[in-house]
Order: structure tokens, then C-alpha cells, then sequence
């Protein structure tokens, strides 16, 4: 259920289907009610036509490891299923506090979307497994978003610290 503010004259729906929704062309109908007069007035939509279509591409994500305080690099291997034109836009989520990664562009050809892991002296070490990309294309001037390679997995590692007989001078050389 949705409340539209009094005076509105549109609203907007994001829609989702799942990795098992039937592909085909659906007819759809927005239907709304409100009180009038101490009744219930109901409104409806024209149909329209929904188009539910295999997803233009796929991901997966390895296992990446950054160095606290450290810049990294994270690959998502891409595998376009579809063609699509110009430039999607691919947003690396799922990152733990204090580390952030700048979204990429890629296009049809592109086989991987490489993003710049930037981290600091407070970023949490550890496995971090809740990474996915979203991946926004456009067509007919409509983003159609993709969540795609789940499951993937960012480890931050304290950075070495220098042992003791490193860090020691060398004896002097005896004349």
C-alpha cells in the first residue's frame, strides 16, 4: 500500500522480479482507492504492457585481499548474456565501514568491472562477505538495475608489522 500525498498528480513504482520470474510480456494495471463522501471510490489504470526479460549480464566476484591502509584492486568478471547500447554503471555494495569504492563504467564488451578499494587505519579487518555489484543500464531511457555476483568476499589484513630482528641494526663489522 502505497499513501500519495494530496495534489499528486504521478507517483512511481519500482518494480522487481527474481532470478525466477517467467520471461514474457505481462498486462498490468495500477488500481487505487480513496474516501469520498463517506465512501470508497475506486480508480484504475489503463493496461499497459510489462516486459520481463533475461538479465543483460551476470558476475562473479573472488576473493580479494587489501592491506588496512592500503588502496586495492577488486575484479568482478563479467559475462554479458545481451547486448546493450552505451555505458551501464556498476556500484560495488556491501563494503564495511571506512572502505569505499568509486562506481565504474563498462559497456557490452567489457569482461570485468575493476574497482579501486581505498581503506583506512580504522577499516575493519577481517572477511567481509556480503559484496555484490548493482549494475544500472538504460534502455528506451528506463534504468533497468542488476544485482549480480553475490556472495563475494573482501579481506582486510592488518598491515605487517616490522619483527624485532628486522628492525634492529646489524652488528658492526669487527676490524
Amino acid at each position: 500500500d502505497m499513501v500519495i500525498p494530496k495534489g499528486a498528480t504521478s507517483v512511481t513504482y519500482k518494480l522487481n522480479a527474481t532470478a525466477r520470474a517467467e520471461t514474457r510480456v505481462w498486462r498490468t494495471a495500477a488500481v487505487a482507492s480513496a474516501t469520498v463522501n463517506r465512501g470508497t471510490a475506486h480508480v484504475s489504470t489503463q493496461l499497459a504492457e510489462l516486459e520481463v526479460s533475461a538479465p543483460f549480464l551476470a558476475g562473479k566476484i573472488d576473493l580479494t585481499k587489501v592491506t588496512r591502509g592500503q588502496p586495492g584492486k577488486l575484479v568482478c568478471t563479467l559475462e554479458q548474456k545481451i547486448p546493450f547500447e552505451g555505458e551501464a554503471t556498476v556500484t560495488l555494495v556491501g563494503l564495511p565501514a571506512n572502505v569505499s569504492a568509486e562506481p565504474v563504467a563498462i559497456t557490452k564488451d567489457s569482461k570485468e568491472a575493476v574497482f579501486t578499494i581505498v581503506t583506512s587505519d580504522r577499516s575493519p579487518t577481517g572477511n567481509h562477505r556480503n559484496l555484490f555489484c548493482r549494475a544500472v543500464i538504460t534502455r528506451d531511457g528506463e534504468p533497468i538495475t542488476h544485482v549480480i555476483a553475490q556472495g563475494g568476499i573482501l579481506r582486510v589484513d592488518a598491515p605487517r608489522t616490522p619483527s624485532v630482528a628486522a628492525a634492529a641494526p646489524a652488528p658492526a663489522a669487527k676490524p
